[in-house]
């Protein structure tokens, strides 16, 4: 169905913006704030492709103690990885053995 002139004419002006942003824009805010604030207020972890996050992310899955081979496998690789002077790919493993080690069994 199309709009009937008037209406597109009005929705065009500066004053019918106005009068949209008037009524939608509360509504909006207040939807995105009302969000925000369901969410749990946990703190930010800055992460990095640097050899000293890879280490820290090592010592995390460590304290983990994975128990299927795939993620110890991954663990190890990572290491690696890290070790070799490749902390993008390592990583790579170590947040896939993590997910692994945290996945519900």
């Amino acid at each position: 169905m199309a709009l009937p002139r008037r209406a597109v004419a009005r929705c065009g002006t500066m004053a019918g913006m106005r009068a949209f942003l008037a009524l939608w824009l509360p509504i909006l805010l207040a939807g995105s704030a009302a969000a925000q604030s369901d969410q749990p207020k946990a703190p930010l972890r800055v992460t990095t492709d640097s050899v000293g996050y890879c280490r820290a992310l090592a010592a995390r899955m460590a304290e983990l103690a994975p128990r299927a081979e795939a993620d110890r496998r991954l663990l190890a690789e990572g290491r690696q990885l890290c070790d070799d002077g490749h902390p993008r790919a390592g990583i790579a493993k170590l947040r896939r053995a993590l997910r692994g080690a945290q996945a519900p069994r």
